[in-house]
Protein backbone atom coordinates (compact mmCIF):
# COMPACT_ATOMS: atom_id res chain seq x y z
CA UNK A 1 0.00 0.00 0.00
CA UNK A 2 3.00 2.45 1.26
CA UNK A 3 4.48 1.61 -2.37
CA UNK A 4 1.45 2.40 -4.10
CA UNK A 5 0.72 5.50 -2.63
CA UNK A 6 4.44 6.72 -3.10
CA UNK A 7 4.55 5.68 -7.09
CA UNK A 8 0.57 7.43 -7.42
CA UNK A 9 1.85 10.65 -5.86
CA UNK A 10 5.17 10.41 -7.97
CA UNK A 11 2.62 10.44 -11.26
CA UNK A 12 1.07 13.84 -9.55
CA UNK A 13 4.01 15.53 -9.44
CA UNK A 14 4.44 14.59 -13.06
CA UNK A 15 0.99 16.31 -13.55
CA UNK A 16 -0.76 13.63 -13.56
CA UNK A 17 -4.38 14.00 -12.09
CA UNK A 18 -4.61 11.53 -8.66
CA UNK A 19 -7.67 9.47 -10.24
CA UNK A 20 -5.69 8.71 -13.63
CA UNK A 21 -2.43 7.81 -11.21
CA UNK A 22 -4.42 5.86 -9.43
CA UNK A 23 -6.39 4.33 -12.56
CA UNK A 24 -2.83 3.45 -14.27
CA UNK A 25 -1.65 1.98 -11.26
CA UNK A 26 -4.27 -0.62 -10.58
CA UNK A 27 -4.09 -1.31 -14.07
CA UNK A 28 -0.16 -1.84 -14.15
CA UNK A 29 -0.91 -4.04 -10.54
CA UNK A 30 -3.73 -6.27 -12.45
CA UNK A 31 -2.44 -6.68 -15.79
CA UNK A 32 1.57 -6.42 -16.25
CA UNK A 33 3.58 -9.78 -16.03
CA UNK A 34 6.88 -10.61 -14.80
CA UNK A 35 9.03 -12.45 -17.25
CA UNK A 36 13.01 -14.27 -17.63
CA UNK A 37 14.61 -14.13 -20.52
CA UNK A 38 16.95 -16.28 -21.38
CA UNK A 39 19.80 -14.77 -19.69
CA UNK A 40 17.61 -14.91 -16.07
CA UNK A 41 16.77 -10.98 -16.41
CA UNK A 42 13.66 -10.25 -14.78
CA UNK A 43 11.17 -8.07 -16.61
CA UNK A 44 7.82 -6.34 -15.82
CA UNK A 45 5.85 -5.19 -18.18
CA UNK A 46 2.38 -4.68 -19.93
CA UNK A 47 1.53 -5.86 -23.10
CA UNK A 48 -1.77 -4.85 -24.99
CA UNK A 49 -2.83 -8.86 -26.18
CA UNK A 50 -1.04 -10.72 -23.27
CA UNK A 51 -3.35 -8.81 -21.06
CA UNK A 52 -6.66 -9.50 -22.51
CA UNK A 53 -4.89 -13.21 -21.18
CA UNK A 54 -7.08 -14.95 -18.80
CA UNK A 55 -6.24 -17.14 -15.95
CA UNK A 56 -6.70 -20.56 -14.82
CA UNK A 57 -5.41 -23.55 -12.77
CA UNK A 58 -5.05 -25.73 -15.24
CA UNK A 59 -4.08 -23.76 -17.88
CA UNK A 60 -3.30 -24.77 -21.36
CA UNK A 61 -0.63 -21.87 -22.03
CA UNK A 62 2.75 -20.52 -20.60
CA UNK A 63 3.53 -16.98 -20.80
CA UNK A 64 7.46 -16.55 -21.41
CA UNK A 65 9.95 -13.40 -21.88
CA UNK A 66 12.59 -12.85 -24.38
CA UNK A 67 14.82 -10.00 -25.36
CA UNK A 68 15.10 -10.37 -29.01
CA UNK A 69 17.97 -7.83 -29.32
CA UNK A 70 20.51 -9.77 -26.33
CA UNK A 71 22.65 -11.52 -28.69
CA UNK A 72 23.00 -8.00 -30.79
CA UNK A 73 24.78 -4.66 -29.81
CA UNK A 74 22.93 -2.46 -31.94
CA UNK A 75 19.68 -0.31 -31.10
CA UNK A 76 17.96 -3.44 -33.56
CA UNK A 77 18.81 -6.83 -32.85
CA UNK A 78 18.96 -9.52 -35.84
CA UNK A 79 15.83 -10.31 -35.51
CA UNK A 80 14.80 -7.06 -37.10
CA UNK A 81 13.07 -6.54 -33.84
CA UNK A 82 13.14 -3.10 -31.58
CA UNK A 83 14.63 -3.80 -28.38
CA UNK A 84 12.45 -6.13 -25.91
CA UNK A 85 11.51 -7.59 -23.46
CA UNK A 86 8.88 -9.65 -25.91
CA UNK A 87 5.85 -11.50 -24.63
CA UNK A 88 5.60 -15.43 -25.94
CA UNK A 89 2.59 -17.17 -25.20
CA UNK A 90 3.41 -21.01 -25.31
CA UNK A 91 0.88 -23.83 -26.07
CA UNK A 92 1.73 -26.76 -23.15
CA UNK A 93 -1.28 -28.35 -24.86
CA UNK A 94 -3.51 -29.22 -28.16
CA UNK A 95 -5.72 -26.07 -28.17
CA UNK A 96 -8.40 -26.30 -30.74
CA UNK A 97 -10.35 -24.25 -32.96
CA UNK A 98 -12.64 -21.69 -30.70
CA UNK A 99 -10.97 -22.99 -27.87
CA UNK A 100 -9.92 -20.20 -24.81
CA UNK A 101 -6.01 -19.65 -24.45
CA UNK A 102 -5.94 -19.40 -20.63
CA UNK A 103 -2.57 -18.94 -18.56
CA UNK A 104 -1.90 -19.05 -14.83
CA UNK A 105 -2.01 -15.60 -12.73
CA UNK A 106 -0.02 -17.82 -9.89
CA UNK A 107 3.81 -19.17 -10.08
CA UNK A 108 2.81 -22.55 -8.29
CA UNK A 109 -0.04 -24.52 -9.21
CA UNK A 110 1.23 -27.24 -7.09
CA UNK A 111 -0.28 -24.86 -4.26
CA UNK A 112 -3.34 -25.69 -2.09
CA UNK A 113 -6.58 -23.80 -2.83
CA UNK A 114 -6.05 -21.83 0.56
CA UNK A 115 -2.64 -20.58 -1.02
CA UNK A 116 -3.71 -19.73 -4.86
CA UNK A 117 -6.35 -17.73 -3.08
CA UNK A 118 -3.62 -15.74 -1.58
CA UNK A 119 -2.29 -15.28 -4.52
CA UNK A 120 -5.07 -14.37 -6.53
CA UNK A 121 -6.76 -11.97 -4.39
CA UNK A 122 -5.97 -8.88 -5.24
CA UNK A 123 -7.23 -9.81 -8.72
CA UNK A 124 -10.72 -9.57 -6.98
CA UNK A 125 -11.74 -13.69 -7.54
CA UNK A 126 -11.21 -17.16 -6.43
CA UNK A 127 -9.22 -20.06 -7.81
CA UNK A 128 -11.23 -22.92 -9.34
CA UNK A 129 -11.35 -26.38 -7.51
CA UNK A 130 -9.05 -29.05 -9.37
CA UNK A 131 -9.59 -33.04 -8.47
CA UNK A 132 -6.12 -32.72 -6.87
CA UNK A 133 -6.86 -30.45 -4.67
CA UNK A 134 -8.27 -32.03 -1.93
CA UNK A 135 -4.97 -34.11 -1.07
CA UNK A 136 -2.81 -31.01 -1.20
CA UNK A 137 -4.59 -30.16 2.85
CA UNK A 138 -6.02 -33.04 3.49
CA UNK A 139 -5.38 -34.98 7.33
CA UNK A 140 -5.57 -38.26 8.08
CA UNK A 141 -6.08 -37.85 11.55
CA UNK A 142 -9.09 -37.00 13.54
CA UNK A 143 -9.45 -32.68 14.19
CA UNK A 144 -8.43 -33.67 18.22
CA UNK A 145 -6.00 -35.49 17.22
CA UNK A 146 -4.93 -32.72 15.08
CA UNK A 147 -3.66 -29.76 17.33
CA UNK A 148 0.22 -31.54 18.02
CA UNK A 149 0.80 -32.81 15.03
CA UNK A 150 0.20 -29.32 13.66
CA UNK A 151 2.48 -27.43 15.88
CA UNK A 152 5.59 -30.29 15.73
CA UNK A 153 4.82 -30.70 11.81
CA UNK A 154 4.70 -26.76 11.48
CA UNK A 155 7.95 -26.42 13.75
CA UNK A 156 9.95 -29.16 11.84
CA UNK A 157 8.77 -27.18 8.05
CA UNK A 158 10.40 -23.76 9.89
CA UNK A 159 13.64 -25.37 10.85
CA UNK A 160 13.55 -26.87 7.65
CA UNK A 161 13.31 -24.40 4.93
CA UNK A 162 15.38 -21.52 7.26
CA UNK A 163 18.04 -23.89 6.94
CA UNK A 164 17.47 -24.45 3.44
CA UNK A 165 17.47 -20.88 2.72
CA UNK A 166 21.11 -20.61 4.88
CA UNK A 167 22.38 -22.80 2.80
CA UNK A 168 21.66 -21.26 -0.23
CA UNK A 169 22.86 -18.01 0.77
CA UNK A 170 26.18 -19.56 1.97
CA UNK A 171 29.60 -18.57 0.45
CA UNK A 172 31.35 -21.33 1.18
CA UNK A 173 31.05 -24.68 0.72
CA UNK A 174 31.25 -26.56 3.90
CA UNK A 175 29.03 -24.23 5.22
CA UNK A 176 26.31 -24.60 2.53
CA UNK A 177 26.85 -28.40 3.07
CA UNK A 178 26.34 -28.64 6.71
CA UNK A 179 23.02 -26.34 6.42
CA UNK A 180 21.75 -28.41 3.61
CA UNK A 181 22.29 -31.39 5.65
CA UNK A 182 20.45 -29.81 8.35
CA UNK A 183 17.29 -29.20 6.28
CA UNK A 184 17.83 -32.67 5.02
CA UNK A 185 17.25 -34.06 8.52
CA UNK A 186 14.14 -31.51 9.60
CA UNK A 187 12.64 -32.89 6.43
CA UNK A 188 13.14 -35.85 7.18
CA UNK A 189 11.68 -36.14 10.19
CA UNK A 190 8.81 -33.70 8.98
CA UNK A 191 8.02 -36.84 6.62
CA UNK A 192 8.15 -39.22 9.49
CA UNK A 193 5.72 -37.08 11.42
CA UNK A 194 3.12 -36.60 8.97
CA UNK A 195 2.88 -40.09 8.26
CA UNK A 196 -0.41 -41.54 9.34
CA UNK A 197 -1.35 -37.42 9.71
CA UNK A 198 -1.06 -35.66 6.36
CA UNK A 199 -2.64 -37.15 2.84
CA UNK A 200 0.60 -38.74 1.17
CA UNK A 201 0.57 -35.77 -1.87
CA UNK A 202 -0.14 -33.01 1.03
CA UNK A 203 1.87 -30.26 -0.15
CA UNK A 204 4.19 -30.22 2.80
CA UNK A 205 5.19 -33.50 2.11
CA UNK A 206 5.36 -32.86 -1.66
CA UNK A 207 7.66 -30.02 -0.84
CA UNK A 208 10.19 -31.76 1.76
CA UNK A 209 10.21 -35.14 -0.64
CA UNK A 210 11.68 -32.99 -3.28
CA UNK A 211 14.28 -30.86 -0.94
CA UNK A 212 15.27 -34.12 1.44
CA UNK A 213 15.38 -35.82 -2.67
CA UNK A 214 17.50 -32.98 -4.03
CA UNK A 215 20.01 -32.64 -1.10
CA UNK A 216 20.84 -36.94 -1.91
CA UNK A 217 21.34 -36.56 -5.28
CA UNK A 218 23.76 -33.63 -4.68
CA UNK A 219 25.84 -36.08 -2.56
CA UNK A 220 26.54 -37.53 -5.64
CA UNK A 221 26.64 -41.09 -3.49
CA UNK A 222 25.05 -43.81 -5.55
CA UNK A 223 23.30 -45.09 -2.53
CA UNK A 224 21.96 -41.92 -1.18
CA UNK A 225 20.90 -41.38 -4.99
CA UNK A 226 19.22 -44.88 -4.77
CA UNK A 227 17.22 -43.73 -2.11
CA UNK A 228 16.71 -40.62 -3.72
CA UNK A 229 14.89 -42.49 -6.29
CA UNK A 230 11.16 -43.07 -4.59
CA UNK A 231 10.76 -39.56 -3.56
CA UNK A 232 11.82 -38.03 -6.96
CA UNK A 233 9.19 -40.71 -8.10
CA UNK A 234 6.65 -39.27 -5.49
CA UNK A 235 7.20 -35.57 -6.07
CA UNK A 236 6.80 -36.07 -10.08
CA UNK A 237 3.69 -37.80 -9.57
CA UNK A 238 2.03 -35.54 -7.36
CA UNK A 239 3.13 -32.69 -9.14
CA UNK A 240 1.57 -34.56 -12.40
CA UNK A 241 -1.64 -34.68 -10.96
CA UNK A 242 -2.24 -30.93 -10.61
CA UNK A 243 0.43 -29.09 -12.93
CA UNK A 244 0.11 -29.67 -17.04
CA UNK A 245 2.13 -31.80 -18.96
CA UNK A 246 4.81 -29.95 -19.72
CA UNK A 247 4.96 -27.30 -17.17
CA UNK A 248 7.79 -26.09 -16.29
CA UNK A 249 7.36 -26.75 -12.56
CA UNK A 250 8.57 -30.45 -13.63
CA UNK A 251 11.73 -29.59 -15.08
CA UNK A 252 13.72 -29.32 -11.33
CA UNK A 253 12.53 -33.12 -10.31
CA UNK A 254 13.03 -34.50 -13.42
CA UNK A 255 16.50 -33.13 -13.90
CA UNK A 256 17.18 -34.31 -10.16
CA UNK A 257 15.56 -37.89 -10.94
CA UNK A 258 17.64 -38.39 -13.84
CA UNK A 259 20.73 -37.54 -12.54
CA UNK A 260 20.00 -39.87 -9.27
CA UNK A 261 18.86 -42.30 -12.01
CA UNK A 262 22.13 -42.24 -13.34
CA UNK A 263 24.53 -42.33 -10.67
CA UNK A 264 22.73 -45.01 -9.28
CA UNK A 265 23.07 -46.99 -12.08
CA UNK A 266 19.22 -47.61 -13.03
CA UNK A 267 20.28 -46.76 -17.33
CA UNK A 268 16.43 -47.78 -18.21
CA UNK A 269 14.65 -45.04 -15.16
CA UNK A 270 17.72 -42.53 -16.54
CA UNK A 271 16.72 -43.13 -20.13
CA UNK A 272 12.91 -42.84 -19.49
CA UNK A 273 13.56 -39.21 -17.30
CA UNK A 274 15.86 -37.85 -19.72
CA UNK A 275 13.43 -38.35 -22.97
CA UNK A 276 10.80 -37.05 -20.98
CA UNK A 277 12.82 -34.21 -19.65
CA UNK A 278 13.97 -33.59 -23.54
CA UNK A 279 10.19 -33.48 -24.66
CA UNK A 280 9.21 -30.72 -21.99
CA UNK A 281 11.90 -28.78 -23.11
CA UNK A 282 10.70 -28.98 -26.68
CA UNK A 283 7.04 -28.04 -25.89
CA UNK A 284 8.40 -25.26 -23.55
CA UNK A 285 11.49 -24.15 -26.19
CA UNK A 286 12.43 -22.03 -22.86
CA UNK A 287 13.89 -18.67 -23.87
CA UNK A 288 11.71 -18.95 -26.81
CA UNK A 289 14.93 -18.96 -29.20
CA UNK A 290 12.59 -20.50 -32.45
CA UNK A 291 10.70 -17.25 -32.25
CA UNK A 292 14.17 -14.88 -31.24
CA UNK A 293 16.30 -16.10 -34.29
CA UNK A 294 13.45 -15.06 -36.69
CA UNK A 295 14.45 -12.49 -39.20
CA UNK A 296 12.00 -10.36 -40.74
CA UNK A 297 12.20 -8.85 -44.64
Amino acid sequence: ADEFSQCARRLCEEGIAPNEARRLLQVVALNAMELSTSDNRKWQALYRHGSMLNHSCTPNAIQQGFDASSNDSSSRGSTGFDTGPYLCIRSLATIKAGEEVTISYVADLSASVSDRADALRHHGFAPERRACDSALEAWTVTASARDDKVAAIGARNAAADAAWMRANAATDAATRKRELMSSASHYAELLRLATNALHPEHELCTHARARLAHVMTESGAQRSCANALPLWRSVIAALEKCVPHASPQLLPPLRGALKAASIAGEDAEADKYKQRLDHTLAVLCMGCHDLSTIKFG
